[in-house]
């Protein structure tokens, strides 16, 4: 049986600040680090909420990526 524990999270705000000449969007990600793992979808939405009102440019998503150590028992 393998056991999961969350060590770590960040919070990852991705902007879309205009368009190349191509026609492709240019995306800007906004790494925020030493999220708590324990923290819930609804604070970290609250805190990205807040966080956008600080920038210039539309928000496209809102990334969460945890970092998990897997031991086996």
């Amino acid at each position: 049986m393998a056991n999961e524990t969350k060590f770590k999270s960040q919070l990852q705000l991705v902007f879309h600040i205009g368009e190349g000449e191509d026609g492709q969007a240019i995306l800007r990600r906004k790494n925020f680090n030493n999220v708590k793992a324990e923290a819930t979808a609804e604070q970290l939405y609250a805190v990205s909420q807040s966080l956008v009102n600080l920038q210039s440019f539309p928000l496209i998503s809102i990334v969460r990526n945890d970092s998990s150590e897997i031991n086996a028992y």
